[in-house]
Formats: C-alpha cells, structure tokens, sequence
C-alpha cells in the first residue's frame, strides 16, 4: 500500500517499508524516524541490524535469518537495507509471502519509476508500505529552515529566508547541515540576517546552483555543462537544477521590467529581494542589459516546460534537463545580439 506521510504507517500487520526518492538525505532522515518508533537507539547493535543490497543479492538467506533472529536484550528489532533496486524484487517478495519472526524490515532506494517492480511490490503487498520521498519544494524548505533555526533559539529575517530557500534543496539531509553550521555561525545572536546567510552559506562552495544559473545567463555552453555535469554528480536533483535556474530567469526578467519603466540598473538590481550578491553583481547587470524581455519570458516558457515534462514524461529527466541547460546557454548569443 501506498502512504504519504509516517504517521499511521506502523499498523500490526505491516513487517516491511520502502522509503525510496531523488533526495537521499530524506530518505535517510525518514528512514532513521521509523527505526526509532521500534528501536529507540538507532545504533543498538543487538536490535538493528544493517545491510546492503550486495550483502543480500550475495546471499538470498541472509533476509530471512535476519528477519528471523531474536534480540538478546529482548524487544522487537529492525533490519535496514540501503541502496536498494529491482533486484531484491524477488527476495523481499518471497519474505512478504511468508515472513518469520517479528522483525520489521526497513528498506532504502533512490528514485523509483510507476514501473519499478520493487517499488509495485511494497504498493501492492498488504503487509508492506511504499513511502515515497518528493524534493522539497519552497514551502517545505522553509519549515525544514525555521525547525532547524528554531532547535537553537534562532530567527530569520524575511531576506536571509529568501536568500537560504534559494540556495538550499537536492538534499535534505545537506540542507540541514548547512544549517546547522549556520546556526553555529551566528552563535550568541537572536536573529540571523541576509549578511550572517550570505557570508557562511553563500560562500560556502564553489560548485552551487547559482553558478550554474549564471553560467546558462552568460552563454559558453561547454561551461554550463560542465557545471550541470558536476550538480548531477554531487547528487543535486534536475528538477532541483530546473527551479534554481527558474528563479534566476523570473530576477532578470523582473530587472529588466523594471528597467523598461525606468530604472536605472542599479535600481533595478537594489529592488530585488534580495538582491545580487555583491560577488556576482556586475555579472548580473551584463545578463539584464544582455537578455531582452521577450527572450527571458521564453526562457520561463521553457524552463517551466521542462519541469513538467521531468515529472510527467517518462523521459530521462537528467537528459531532459540538460537539453534546456545547453538551449538556454546558446540562446545567449542571440540574446546579446537581439539587445
């Protein structure tokens, strides 16, 4: 059966549960949330028990045993499987058929399509559950940030919230540190503003969503790529990439609109919320001066395409995504010349 959420999920019946989706870090933390309502020490060695995928393609009975033993401190216990895939489809089918002893099974996979057989089996197995984890979205983000901000007696201000939802997301187990060393950042303050955001996470890394973006706005196609080659490695998600470089188009977009009204780039700049980091400031102005309104409005047209067919298409949606990252990027020669 399928669930949406942990709550109602631990029913007497249920031996095993899939967590599978884009955002490891969430699969992880949701993983850890159910072991705990069993195993109130995660790491108790007698009651929880870790394998991989390898270990149980290795050795088919390994399951079973597990499944089977009894803990010598008493209490019922839980067995973990990571990286799992379609080739424990068999195996975890035969324990759900006839599973032994009481423990409860708990197992992790990355994204897993409609067709996935593992994925088929723990939505159609009465014993079993498929608990899917989406990519954060804006609003869950924000949550995830006041809940970890709040854990140490900290506030944000509206333009650090903005500014941390932007560079946050793809992983939220990363997400969580990243604030987590915000926090200790800030220590002794009450409130973290734009600056105390902008110098621990803005700074942080070299490889980061708003590098990308601004490589696409500028134009060397092999530079783009290379970045968005480099996201994917770092396990970022192409829906992820695909709003990052969204948010990025809507700011010039909204620039360059207010420029037609007047202002001066710099004012136009100084308007948005928040506004370009002073790192990145001159190359931003270029992009506004260099993109015309009505290139930029089919630049969301086609980003906003490109999300839905991600989700909905079937397609790769690491090659769909990239396709728009290299068209986005040669567009800009004919953006600069159409300015």
């Amino acid at each position: 059966m399928k669930l949406k959420s942990t709550g109602s999920f631990l029913r007497p019946n249920v031996r095993a549960a899939l967590v599978y989706g884009p955002d490891g870090g969430q699969v992880h933390e949701v993983l850890d949330s159910l072991t705990v309502v069993v195993v109130p020490d995660r790491k108790d060695p007698f009651r929880v028990s870790e394998l991989t995928a390898a270990h149980v393609l290795a050795d088919p009975a390994k399951l079973a045993e597990e499944a089977a033993a009894l803990s010598l401190t008493g209490g019922q216990r839980v067995v973990r499987i990571r990286d799992a895939g379609d080739s424990l489809a068999g195996i975890l089918g035969n324990f759900l058929a006839a599973p032994g002893g009481e423990t409860l099974v708990l197992v992790a996979a990355g994204d897993l399509g409609k067709a996935s057989k593992l994925r088929r089996l723990f939505e159609e197995a009465v014993n079993a559950v498929a608990l899917p984890c989406y990519l954060d979205d804006a609003g869950t983000l924000e949550s995830i940030l006041h809940d970890t901000l709040q854990r140490f007696g900290l506030k944000a201000e509206p333009a650090a919230v903005t500014w941390l939802i932007d560079r946050l997301g793809g992983d939220r187990l990363q997400s969580r540190r990243e604030l987590e060393k915000l926090a200790l950042y800030v220590h002794g303050a009450a409130v973290v503003t734009l600056a105390d955001a902008m110098a621990c996470v803005g700074d942080s890394a070299d490889l980061t969503l708003e590098h990308l973006a601004l490589a696409v706005a500028d134009g060397p196609p092999a530079k783009a790529d290379r970045l968005y080659a480099r996201l994917l490695l770092e396990g970022t998600g192409p829906v992820v990439i695909v709003r990052a470089l969204i948010r990025h188009f809507q700011r010039l977009h909204l620039a360059s609109s207010l420029m037609a009204r007047g202002h001066s780039a710099e004012q136009a700049m100084a308007a948005l919320k928040p506004p370009p980091f002073f790192k990145v400031k001159e190359r931003f102005r270029k992009q506004v001066l260099a993109w015309p309104q009505e290139r930029l409005a089919a630049a969301l047209d086609l980003l906003t395409q490109t999300e839905i067919d991600c989700k909905s298409t079937g397609m790769p949606d690491q090659a769909v995504c990239g396709r728009t990252v290299l068209q986005l990027a040669r567009r800009h020669n004919g953006a600069r010349a159409g300015g």
